[in-house]
């Protein structure tokens, strides 16, 4: 997803994963890729576990 779909998004909308997908998901910024995290649910929240970071060719962790 980029911002502004992320922006389109309402309250209670659904989003469809693969199985699995939760535990591996790229991080983007501005559509390029920034790092690896997970899906977690933190007080009954949505979160993201940040796994690794991308630094140009070296992966920062």
């Amino acid at each position: 997803m980029n911002l502004y779909e992320i922006d389109d998004l309402c309250a209670k909308r659904i989003i469809s994963l693969l199985p699995e997908a939760e535990k591996n998901i790229e991080i983007r910024v501005n559509g390029a890729l920034t790092g690896y995290g997970e899906l977690v649910e933190v007080d009954d929240k949505l979160g993201v576990e940040i796994h690794s970071w991308l630094s140009g060719n070296n992966n920062v962790k």
